[in-house]
């Protein structure tokens, strides 16, 4: 299906490339596009549940876990560096919606804990989250919802099968 001249991303070299590259280059700059767009409508989300987008993301790592985490396990999950989540894991600590507990085993080792407080944020921001996102793509039925996640799943590299995991 081609492009409407609507959506068209429009000449970006001056120079000829083949038709196959400028539609990759079209491809990729709406993809960024709307990628960029949910991740502003979704911090703007976060921002009114007092959040910011790493917040939201790691009591929703602890909420999905449905047990207390170590921090690395959270940085592993998140793909963020070990120094990210810790001042991340503070400020929510300081506002009661985690907490550090020992572990059982190794008492060396803290685990990070889903408080109450940061259960009822999450249960006020998830459904403002899943009821965004809907309006975000009711313009496409359900058939098309599947076949777009079908095609950015295809655009994603391959999860890594095995990776060594710290002690």
């Amino acid at each position: 299906m081609p492009s409407s001249p609507h959506h068209h991303i429009g000449k970006i070299y001056d120079f000829a490339i083949p038709q196959q590259q400028t539609r990759a280059a079209e491809c990729v700059a709406h993809t960024v596009r709307v990628g960029d767009l949910f991740l502003n409508r979704i911090v703007a989300i976060c921002h009114q549940h007092g959040l910011s987008g790493l917040e939201a993301n790691v009591l929703s790592v602890l909420l999905n876990a449905e047990e207390p985490l170590p921090p690395y396990v959270i940085s592993e999950r998140l793909l963020v560096t070990r120094g990210a989540i810790t001042k991340v894991l503070d400020t929510l600590a300081e506002r009661g919606l985690v907490q550090r507990i020992a572990h059982q085993q190794d008492r060396r080792m803290l685990l990070i804990e889903l408080m109450d407080e940061g259960l009822r944020v999450l249960e006020q921001y998830k459904p403002d989250l899943s009821r965004q996102s809907a309006q975000w793509v009711d313009t496409l039925n359900e058939e098309e919802q599947e076949m777009l996640i079908h095609l950015l799943k295809k655009l994603q590299p391959p999860p890594e099968t095995s990776h060594p995991t710290a002690p």
